[in-house]
Formats: C-alpha cells, structure tokens, sequence
C-alpha cells in the first residue's frame, strides 16, 4: 500500500531533511537530540491540533516569523515581485535541453524517493501485498512505474476526468520524459549514486523546494485554471467546478492508487494528509486573490474606499494578476515546508485550531456529536461495587499520559460448598 510519506507532489524525505533542523536546534540548545525524523514525519501526516513535534515555542515561532518574513516579505517590494512573477511563468515551462520539464522532473523525483522508502519498509517488515508486488524484476517495475505514475498524476487525470476532456500531462513528451527519468533514477541508476544523493539534505532540500513549487503550479495552472480555461464553455463561470479542480489536482494522486489497492478501505481509515490539508487552504486562497470570476469586484473596491477614507492611503482593489497569484501560492509551500523541515513547525495545525473555532462560531452543529457530551454510566442498585469499573470505563486517559491505567482487582472465584470458607483463606471474599 502508498505510505502517507508519498502522497502529494511535493511530498519529501522527513528523515533526510530533519538532519539539517536537527542540527540546528543541537546548536541552539533549544531541541533536544531525540527529536527527530519521526517526529517530523508525524507531524506532516497529522490532523489533529497538537501532535507536532515538541519543540521550545517561542524558539519555533520565532523561527516561523522569520522564515515567513524572509519568502513573503521579500514580494511587498514591487520591482521584487515584478521579478518573481516573471520566473514563475518561465519555472513552470522551462524545458531542460527542450525535451524535459524541469518541475515535473523535481516532482516525480520527490514521489518515487518516497514511494520507493515505503516500499523498503514494507519488504523488511514482510507485508504480504509488498513481498507479492515485488516477487519479480518484472512486477517490481511494473508495479513500481504505474504507482509513482498515479501518485504524480492522478490528481491531475481526476481533474480530466471531471471535465470530460484528455489528460494534460498525457498530451506533452517533456512531461512523460521528466517522469521516466526520475524514475530511472531512483530505481535503476547506476551504484545506486541518485538515490544515495538524495538521502542527503544537501541535494534533497533544492529537489523538494522545486517539487514545492511544482505542487503550487498543480493547485493553480493545472488545476482551477483549467476549469476556467475549460474545452466546455459551460464550465467557464462554475465557481464549484474551479474549486473542485483545484482540489482534485493539488492532492488527490494518493487518493486513486489507495483506491486501488485497498478497495477504499485504506482511504476511510485514513486522516486527510499533510498534502490535502495544505490543498484544503490554497485553493481557496488562489481564488480569492484572483477573482477568475469578478464574483467580488464591488467588494474589494468597497472595502478599499473604506480603508482609504479611515486611513488616508490608497489602497488598490483590483484583482490579483495569474502570475502574481502563482508567486503567492509557491511562497506559502514554501513558508509550510521550510518551517516544518527546518524549524520543525508544522503551521497546519494552527490553522485547523484556528478554522475549528470560526466553524463554531459560525455553523454550530445541533446533532448530539461525541465530542458534545461524556457518556455517562447506567444507574446501578449497587454502586458502591462498580465506582472503580465505572472510573476506569468512562474517565479518558490523558494523551500525554503514557502510564496506562490501574488495572483491576481481580476477585478469585469461590467454587467450594456455599457456606464454607475456602481452605487456607482467613477472610471471605467480599
């Protein structure tokens, strides 16, 4: 089965590039010399607030703030932007020597480094599907390509099928030929020389930072622009079919191959990833600051008059620009990777806790959900027998408590005559 260390484009080596945090925090003092890859593979795979890796706040959001300050700051200088803008559209269609795309050779690089790590630990487990897909050179690498294929591509495809028309990727050579040659590379190259580079940080890090990049280019140009751009004009104004593209190519390839191999079943039992929770973000994000529709001219513009009026700056209210829109999105990949892998800040459950608390605020459920209430006990005629078994039963034990509970008393049964004691015993069992 897909690790969750595969799942998106962008989805990276923790154990590689936490050497390079783990490093840093030593030097600081700030992070003790346990923490590490496993830590930070916890965190990118979790969706529950507060399972990130323990670090010194202050320490890690101080960290946070800087990284932030040194990838968006550097946008609010216009020559700056002008320039990022420019070599963004030039990054997403540059063409190494003509025949190979450069972001989707970064991505498939940092898919099959990670499909190719789960699948060595699932042999030296002895998983019976891994052992069964691996049993021959000839499955080995059938199993291998069709897999790193969909787990790269299969959000886009779904976007495809969705929109009724042929796959994007399928249609450029350079886009199959960058695939092909990262997954030469990390499954066949010779001495095993790319894949022994790649458990590095030091060529890991300028491969992931790419892939990054690729993966905002998956939200942005090769997701919700290609509802907007569609071949049906009808779907042209769809704000639901834009966002569902969106969604469907920023992080859904790890979707089709676990529907595949499991029947479904590895999906319901599985938190959204690392991946779908940063997608769950952006795309929205995209939207808003591009306004492919014009659905929120009159808004912006209402709420720059008043601001100038308050204030007396003026602000501007149009629309972000595509490309301008694409720098914004690669810098927040950026600003979550960096700060995950460096500082060891995983920002994604800040903003979940963050969310959970508006949804409260503004769609409250009124169903009787678990998390409402604490079960409690059925009424008992004797209940000074079961005050221990009902404490045990209806009180949580503490996540952080790794001691587990008192077990219980256990009463030998009295199989001898009623009415007589049980021999060597002085007292009756109460």
């Amino acid at each position: 089965m897909p690790s969750k260390e595969t799942q998106g484009a962008a989805g990276g080596n923790p154990v590689a590039t936490s050497q390079l945090a783990n490093r840093i925090w030593a030097g600081l003092g700030a992070r003790p010399k346990d923490h590490g890859a496993a830590v930070v593979d916890k965190a990118k795979v979790t969706w529950r607030v507060g399972d990130g890796p323990n670090v010194s706040a202050a320490t890690g959001y101080a960290f946070a703030v800087a990284m932030v300050a040194c990838i968006v700051g550097f946008l609010f200088i216009p020559d700056n932007l002008e320039w990022a803008k420019v070599h963004m559209e030039w990054l997403e269609g540059w063409k190494v020597g003509g025949r190979i795309s450069f972001l989707d050779w970064c991505g498939s690089c940092m898919v099959c480094f990670g499909y190719r790590r789960a699948a060595e630990k699932a042999l030296l487990e002895g998983e019976k599907h891994a052992r069964e897909t691996h049993h021959s050179l000839l499955s080995h690498h059938a199993s291998t390509l069709i897999t790193c294929t969909f787990l790269q591509f299969g959000g886009t495809s779904l976007t495809g099928i969705f929109l009724g028309q042929v796959w994007s990727w399928s249609c450029g050579n350079h886009v199959v030929l960058a695939f092909l040659l990262a997954w030469w590379l990390t499954f066949s190259c010779p001495f095993d020389a790319w894949y022994r580079l790649m458990n590095t940080p030091f060529v890991n890090m300028p491969v992931k930072t790419f892939a990054a990049i690729s993966a905002a280019h998956a939200v942005t140009s090769w997701g919700l622009e290609k509802a907007v751009t569609s071949e049906h004009p009808r779907m042209h104004n769809s704000v639901f079919g834009a966002l569902v593209c969106g969604y469907l190519s920023g992080s859904m390839g790890w979707m089709v191959v676990a529907y595949f191999e499991s029947g479904g079943a590895l999906i319901r039992s599985s938190a959204p990833t690392w991946a779908m929770q940063r997608t769950f973000y952006m795309v929205p994000l995209y939207y808003l600051l591009t306004d492919p529709h014009g659905l929120m001219a009159e808004t912006r513009k209402g709420a720059a008059m008043w601001v100038t009026d308050a204030t007396g700056v003026t602000v501007p209210w149009e629309a972000f620009s595509k490309s301008a829109g694409k720098v914004v999105i690669a810098s927040c990949h950026l600003v979550f990777m960096y700060t995950l892998d460096i500082c060891g800040l995983d920002l994604l459950p800040l903003l979940n806790n963050f969310l959970s608390k508006v949804t409260i605020l503004i769609a409250p459920s009124n169903m009787d959900l678990p998390f409402h209430y604490k079960p409690v006990p059925e009424k008992s005629t004797t209940p000074e027998k079961l005050t221990a078994a009902v404490k045990l039963t209806t009180e949580p034990v503490k996540s952080w408590d790794a001691s587990p509970p008192p077990p219980l008393e256990k009463v030998k049964s009295d199989k001898a005559t009623p009415g007589k004691a049980t021999p060597g015993k002085g007292k009756k069992t109460k």
